[in-house]
């Protein structure tokens, strides 16, 4: 919700204003809940420059404060726009760790990732489709962990998966990654869903 705020506007009255609760939706996508009270619009050109930990990111994802709409998902997945959802909250907690493959080989990447989610015995996890077939996320819920167990977890996941096959991925949630980039793409398709 914006609010156009003249220059009468009493900083009180400001105050007020940027401390109601905005509104949130939680959208629910082939087994995914996402608590979110905004999402990430992708443009053709860069929306903002944003600096973090003495680097420069361009990001081409803008950020729109207001929870999607059933037309703006849908949107989505027929490729007319592609939107994310936030991982971290305002505490900084997630419910997902995010393994984003984008490599040549992600029929390999998934056999891998089921064998290792069995090894370590994690039964709830989904694997799904990007926009393209090459593009892999996999999805593990967690329950409000907060960002430096789960950079801890996915290191973990990371480096035995890179024992098997070169790295082709990032991980999600990063504390190397401004917000605004710690961001996941709504998938397109199931995979593999045991979620």
């Amino acid at each position: 919700m914006r609010h156009n705020l003249s220059s009468t506007t009493s900083r009180s009255t400001n105050r007020l204003l940027s401390k109601q609760k905005k509104p949130t939706a939680t959208i629910t996508h082939l087994g995914l809940r996402f608590r979110v009270d905004h999402y990430y619009l992708k443009r053709p050109r860069i929306v903002e420059k944003i600096r973090h930990d003495n680097r420069i990111f361009y990001a081409k994802f803008e950020r729109i404060d207001a929870p999607p709409n059933d037309t703006v998902v849908q949107q989505h997945l027929t490729g007319d726009y592609t939107i994310a959802f936030p991982l971290l909250d305002e505490s900084k907690h997630t419910d997902y760790l995010v393994i984003d493959y984008k490599g040549e080989e992600s029929g390999r990447f998934v056999a891998l990732a089921k064998a290792y989610m069995h090894q370590e015995k994690i039964d709830r996890f989904g694997l799904y489709y990007g926009k393209e077939k090459h593009r892999v996320q996999l999805f593990i819920p967690v329950s409000g962990i907060k960002l430096e167990e789960a950079e801890a977890r996915l290191k973990k996941i990371s480096e035995l998966l890179e024992k098997q096959m070169s790295k082709s991925w990032k991980t999600l949630p990063s504390s190397a990654l401004p917000r605004a980039y710690n961001i996941v793409t709504l998938p397109y398709e199931a995979v593999e869903d045991a979620i």
